[in-house]
């Protein structure tokens, strides 16, 4: 699943691309997977220009000269090209497109069938991890609040914070050294502290190794530099052998090192 780096790099190459630029043509091909009509998005997106591309926690967020907005979550498989018209219909899975100028289509398609695209999606009621809300203090009152529950369940559950996914949230607890086997009331002070600042320093140095290793891309992942969470070692990047264990359903690389606190 694309996570917070792929999406910041993505919305980037795609602002550049695609901004200024007028819709001429909508079409909705899965309707299981938009909240609303094919006259729904014609009326908001027909005619108007993306005035902003920006990523919102996982999501990709279109703003229309229109007052219109879209959202786009890719979930596991969803997948994003730029073709020229003609060839939308050689893609697979598509769920949604539109044409920019007559010129070039975006299309989102997923053979997964989970990704998502909502029109004029509500105010989110959590912060997203990059926002100016997303305070220490707000940090430690949501670890509080939650603290009979997986400290990693708490950090990559949306209506807590937005834009942690499952592979970065190992990578976090790697960085500061905290295992994702805690309870997060059992996480002390300063370990939280610690945990805050780490989610900062390892989304930011992804953001850097994605754009040096595929400056390029719109789609899909890049996770060769991960230190733990990468099925292709043996060792982290510490030199202490990756355990795998499954939590909530997820698959979860840690360490033995990595503090539990009983």
């Amino acid at each position: 699943m694309p996570e917070l780096p792929d999406l910041t790099i993505f919305a980037r190459n795609l602002k550049t691309r695609l901004s200024g630029r007028t819709v001429t043509d909508v079409k909705v091909y899965d309707f299981t997977k938009v909240n609303a009509s094919q006259e729904a998005f014609e009326q908001g997106l027909l005619n108007a220009r993306i005035e902003d591309l920006a990523r919102e926690g996982k999501e990709l967020k279109y703003s229309f000269s229109s007052g219109a907005a879209l959202t786009m979550h890719l979930m596991l498989g969803g997948k994003l090209a730029i073709l020229v018209p003609g060839k939308v219909e050689s893609i697979k899975s598509r769920i949604f497109s539109f044409t920019l100028d007559g010129k070039g289509a975006l299309v989102l398609s997923d053979s997964m069938k989970m990704a998502k695209v909502t029109l004029n999606p509500p105010t989110p009621k959590s912060p997203d991890v990059f926002s100016p809300d997303f305070t220490l203090a707000y940090f430690k009152k949501v670890v509080q609040r939650n603290g009979m529950k997986n400290i990693k369940d708490v950090l990559t559950t949306p209506s807590a914070m937005r834009g942690i996914g499952n592979a970065y949230a190992d990578e976090i607890f790697w960085k500061a050294n905290i295992s994702p086997l805690n309870f997060a009331g059992k996480i002390p002070q300063d370990a939280q502290e610690e945990l805050y600042h780490a989610i900062g320093d390892v989304l930011r140095h992804a953001i850097a190794e994605i754009d040096r290793l595929s400056p390029d891309i719109i789609s899909g992942e890049v996770r060769s530099f991960l230190s733990v969470h990468n099925p292709a070692k043996q060792l982290a990047d510490d030199g202490e052998r990756i355990l795998v264990t499954e939590l909530n359903k997820r698959k979860t690389y840690y360490t033995a090192k990595q503090r539990f606190f009983p």
